[in-house]
């Protein structure tokens, strides 16, 4: 008997699988870089720029990660080219205190980045090295998130946290640090909740990554055990 030819790929499925491969890698590795490599650099002008382009890279990455979704690409644009701007004219110092107004627009692009990161894990069917990276992606932006509530908190009621340096001012490295200090459950007890405000937040953040990490892996678990084998 003659065997079936095998089917050949639809061309658009290739081109769209092609084009989903890699971005949640590289928005991951470029995350990592910014966290870790800022502290590093930010006591250098010139390589202050670079931590400045790493952040950039950040949010066009995170742009290009969600290019499915027309009205957060578009948003996500917009935001990405309002924050560049305001580097410029911070870099010139055309524009004084924009610190608190660049903030708020990243904890936007943030948000509009991790909503539709976490609809694309959840429409997912099999469980793939770029998902794996996006549940990466997922958590670090979680972090991130965290960090921008504790600098408002501390913008609004100066001396939420104990520990803080002194002159952390509009740099978001000392709460990024408590964040995932925070998201974690490591707590090193350098910097600490003293109001009620302060103390909600964290326990709210701590109880975020465990559910995190326990209904994620559930998904990824459930995902995984749903994929037909070929042994069966």
């Amino acid at each position: 008997m003659l065997k079936k030819p095998l089917p050949l790929p639809d061309i658009h499925q290739i081109r769209h699988l092609h084009g989903r491969v890699g971005r949640f890698r590289f928005l991951t590795v470029v995350m990592v870089a910014m966290i870790a490599l800022r502290p590093f650099l930010g006591g250098f002008f010139a390589l202050g720029l670079v931590t400045d382009v790493l952040f950039l890279l950040v949010f066009f990455s995170g742009v290009y990660a969600v290019k499915g979704e027309k009205g957060a690409y578009r948003l996500g644009w917009v935001l990405a080219l309002t924050f560049a701007g305001l580097r410029v004219l911070d870099l010139f110092g055309w524009l004084a205190r924009v610190g608190p107004f660049e903030k708020a627009l990243v904890l936007l692009f943030l948000l509009l980045t991790l909503h539709n990161i976490y609809r694309q894990i959840q429409a997912e069917e099999r469980v793939t090295m770029d998902l794996i990276f996006a549940a990466c992606c997922s958590y670090l932006l979680i972090g991130m998130v965290w960090a921008h509530a504790y600098y408002f908190l501390e913008w609004l009621q100066p001396g939420s946290l104990k520990g803080l340096e002194p002159a952390a001012g509009d740099d978001i490295s000392e709460f990024t640090y408590y964040s995932f200090v925070t998201l974690t459950t490591m707590g090193y007890g350098d910097i600490l909740p003293v109001t009620k405000q302060a103390r909600s937040l964290a326990i709210l953040e701590a109880v975020t990554g465990q559910l995190y990490i326990a209904i994620l892996v559930g998904r990824l678990v459930g995902a995984y055990v749903g994929e037909p084998r070929e042994d069966q």
